[in-house]
């Protein structure tokens, strides 16, 4: 399993992957937070790059009959 660490503070947002047994930091990445409109905006673009789970962040929808 891959877990997302992130730190978004209100001048940057550091993220980074990792996994469940330790095995350190990998795509670490600092970027200004004003690039983007939102924390979730940024964390979307950041996993979009890095993985193939951006579905994860997307809103989810209900079915209309």
């Amino acid at each position: 399993m891959t877990l997302l660490v992130a730190d978004i503070g209100g001048t940057s947002a550091r993220m980074a992957l990792t996994g469940t047994n330790d095995d350190g930091l990998e795509a670490v990445e600092v970027v200004p937070c004003s690039d983007f409109p939102s924390a979730e905006h940024c964390l979307h673009d950041y996993l979009e790059r890095h993985t193939t789970i951006s579905s994860a962040m997307e809103a989810p929808t209900r079915a209309t009959s």
